[in-house]
């Protein structure tokens, strides 16, 4: 039995089965989870353009909230996170990108731990929801092991560390950026191997 434990979670509304998948439900370079592949298309195509203008608002107690960026019908909202760089919430664990007005797609990250045959892995994850009612799970494990799920609670299909180094660029997970002012926010691609490519910068 599998159990997870999701400690910063946003637009996590999963249902399903928790359990531990069956020995053949590892992914490969050729059989990544079309949910996922279909999630990040959403994602990429709600950003025509990288360029972003920065919505500046006055820090309150050290906190930054109702932040945006905006270019033509795309806003792109961030949730509330620390002034500082080194804050309690350095970085947003929610961003939202709405085109003139509606939800175009939603990105979470957070950090939680899985507990299996008495052995507890920690993970970080990025959730992905695009057009599919649920968001999608992408979990990187500290042994290296990456898993994605359809949903947050669905049955979950992994990658054993060193699977996809031949196609680092099949899972992709979004991270947010920023600088230490607060003059510049944006989101870069991270594959598996670390390399990134910008999918928006605003300032």
């Amino acid at each position: 039995m599998r159990r997870l434990l999701l400690a910063v979670s946003v637009v996590l509304a999963g249902c399903g089965g928790g359990g531990t998948p069956p020995p053949d439900s590892n992914f490969t370079c050729s059989s990544v989870p079309t949910c996922y592949s279909d999630a990040l298309a959403a994602l990429k195509a709600c950003v025509p353009n990288p360029a972003l203008t920065l919505n500046p608002v006055t820090p309150n107690s050290g906190v930054i909230d109702g932040l945006t960026c905006t270019a033509g019908p795309l806003t792109v909202a961030f949730s509330t996170f620390s002034e500082r760089p080194t804050g309690t919430v350095p970085l947003p664990s929610g961003v939202t990108f709405r085109t003139s007005g509606a939800d175009c797609a939603v990105v979470g990250r957070g950090v939680g731990s899985s507990t299996s045959g008495g052995a507890t892995r920690n993970f970080e994850f990025a959730s992905i929801k695009g057009n599919a009612p649920q968001p999608v799970h992408v979990r990187t494990y500290s042994d290296g092991t990456i898993g994605i799920a359809c949903s947050q609670f669905g049955d979950e299909v992994t990658a054993a560390p060193g699977t996809l180094s031949a196609c680092p660029t099949a899972v992709i997970v979004p991270k947010v950026t920023r600088n230490d002012a607060v003059t510049q926010m944006g989101m870069d691609l991270v594959d598996v191997s670390g390399a990134k490519t910008v999918l928006f910068t605003c300032q």
